[in-house]
């Protein structure tokens, strides 16, 4: 950003967690005919930190994390129920420029606000998308580089 001259960036931080994003925890099985168990859940891990701002200050970024806002969060735990945020069968891509089919999906209000080809892709954790989980690299580098002492 700061090569690019780019001084202000808007962020999805606590937008998964809000909206049943997160594929591991929200939605597996365990919550498909629990609404109450996943709404515990979600309200439990609404106001998770995030090191966005602490990280964007050190290179001289402003961050813009609506979905950070208090007032934001407490209308999402409010007012979104299990159906507005996840369905269960629902046709997206599982990769960019991939056929749609069928299976969970989550953040139903932000993919039909922001109704693109890319918003109705699967969600995949950064790691996947950043190559990190190809191989060993992360086992690999937790071996070499953390002692058991």
């Amino acid at each position: 950003c700061q090569t690019l001259g780019i001084t202000d960036v808007l962020v999805g931080d606590n937008a998964d967690e809000l909206f049943g994003g997160s594929y591991d925890v929200m939605m597996n099985e365990t919550y498909v005919n629990d609404p109450d168990g996943w709404r515990s859940k979600r309200d439990g891990m609404a106001d998770l930190p995030f090191v966005t701002q602490k990280l964007a200050e050190t290179y001289g970024i402003t961050v813009h994390a609506p979905f950070m806002d208090r007032e934001f969060i407490e209308w999402a735990v409010r007012e979104c129920q299990q159906g507005d945020c996840v369905a269960y069968n629902r046709r997206i891509q599982s990769s960019f420029g991939g056929p749609f089919e069928e299976q969970p999906c989550g953040k139903l209000p932000i993919r039909e606000a922001f109704s693109t080809v890319a918003s109705w892709r699967r969600m995949d954790f950064i790691y996947r998308g950043s190559g990190a989980s190809e191989g060993r690299i992360i086992e690999d580098f937790y071996e070499t580089s953390v002692s058991d002492d």
